[in-house]
């Protein structure tokens, strides 16, 4: 076998000394990565300042959701009318009836008392200014279609989004939203809500008899009704339509609203 001169001993030990600087240099740049992706989210992540904004459904949000919100590709818009205006929703800075009514602990919110009536008016006056300055400062008749009085003062009417932009510069305006569209994406509405167990009787509320919902007055909020539906007859056998109220007690559409905040639209059935 041919034995290595000194010189080239030399030579080879330099270069595994150089490979392992080169090894080592490596993993220190890729460690050194990993700790600046890492710290990447938490500052993406850090608080942003709130804004005073609600949505058309009254949740509130911050700037940085809705930063995010708008660039969402699942956040859909309602459209605007011939006339280039988009629904809005309107928010006042005065508290709506809810948060005006004095309460005992634990006594539960009533609509019907002369307090609450009281309230009621107040904040009928006080929207009622708001809509003629909107009026004045607009040039024209805002045509509201919805207000709201019970957990929030606010209105609904369409703007285009110059006019949206001047309400929002008035005094007493806590928030201009636009409306956004949700579609309906549950199919399993009675095991959702629960009703499943007050039909077996498992779930009946305390002191009610485990029955299949008789004597239960129920109200459903959804996209209309077909009050022709068989669903709905009042059938004698069941005790509707003889000594019980009808099984269909009412019908409302809520598209639209009078200034009382009560639902009047034109049209509840589900076309």
């Amino acid at each position: 076998m041919k034995k290595k001169s000194p010189s080239q001993s030399a030579f080879l030990n330099l270069r595994i000394i150089i490979g392992l600087l080169v090894f080592l240099s490596g993993i220190g740049l890729a460690l050194a990565g990993l700790g600046a992706f890492s710290s990447t989210p938490r500052k993406a992540g850090q608080a942003t300042p709130a804004f005073g904004g609600k949505s058309s459904t009254g949740l509130k949000f911050t700037s940085h959701s809705f930063a995010h919100a708008a660039g969402r590709s699942d956040v859909e818009f309602s459209p605007a009318d011939k006339d280039g205006r988009f629904q809005y929703m309107i928010e006042f800075a005065e508290k709506g009836i809810l948060k005006r009514q004095t309460r005992a602990k634990g006594q539960r919110f009533q609509m019907n008392t002369p307090q609450a009536q009281a309230v009621r008016t107040q904040i009928m006056r006080e929207q009622a200014g708001h809509i003629q300055a909107m009026n004045r400062a607009l040039g024209r008749q805002l045509n509201v279609s919805h207000y709201f009085l019970v957990t929030r003062s606010g209105v609904a009417a369409r703007l285009t989004p110059e006019e949206a932009q001047v309400v929002r510069g008035l005094p007493g305006i806590k928030s201009v939203e636009r409306e956004r569209l949700y579609h309906v994406t549950t199919f399993r509405s009675p095991e959702f809500i629960g009703a499943n167990h007050i039909w077996d009787g498992t779930a009946v509320p305390p002191g009610s008899s485990p029955t299949k919902g008789e004597g239960i007055i129920i109200a459903m909020l959804d996209t209309g009704i077909d009050p022709s539906h068989p669903s709905f007859a009042n059938d004698p056998d069941c005790g509707h339509g003889t000594t019980e109220p009808p099984k269909l007690v009412s019908v409302l559409d809520c598209s639209s609203t009078d200034p009382n905040g009560l639902c009047n639209g034109p049209d509840p059935v589900d076309h």
